[in-house]
């Protein structure tokens, strides 16, 4: 149990460091135009009609990588899939405490099942089931090149 605390807090800290010093985008970015085109990178910021976003990956982000950045105004995007950074990793934490939770209702309950083969099992299923999980969704948004939808978007994202 020692051991997965300090693997959580180890894995939450080294993830959240950017040596490079300057701010990291937050979340990683599927974008489809209304021409049917693609798009995959990070989140740089948004404005009141357009997106702007990082064209690499988060290993290329952090290695200082000059990509140009990549503006969307939004009568051009169809859709948009958000995907937070660090959501692997903190489901990991909620499923490994999930996972805990047979453990402590057997000790309530007065089972004679010893707990650390309800741990042995119970555990890793919540940590897998909840990375799969948090890596499989994201957030999505249909913009449609509507600016209404553009706003709402704007509003869900800030807040």
């Amino acid at each position: 149990l020692q051991l997965l605390f300090w693997f959580a807090v180890f894995f939450t800290a080294s993830y959240a460091m950017n040596p490079s010093g300057k701010k990291s985008p937050s979340h990683k970015i599927y974008l489809k135009t209304k021409e049917g085109n693609s798009f995959k990178g990070l989140l740089l910021s948004v404005d009141d009609s357009s997106i702007i976003a990082y064209p690499g990956k988060w290993k290329e982000w952090r290695k200082g990588k000059k990509y140009k950045s990549v503006h969307f105004y939004y009568a051009r995007i169809e859709e948009v899939i958000l995907k937070e950074k660090g959501r692997i990793a903190n489901g990991m934490v909620i499923g490994g405490a999930a996972g805990l939770l047979p453990v402590v209702a057997s000790k309530t309950n007065g089972t004679s099942e010893p707990a650390g083969n309800i741990l042995l099992v119970t555990v890793p299923a919540g940590i897998i089931t909840g990375a799969v999980l948090a890596g499989r969704f994201g957030k999505r948004y249909w913009i449609n090149g509507n600016i209404e939808q553009f706003r709402n978007f704007i509003r869900r994202f800030i807040n």
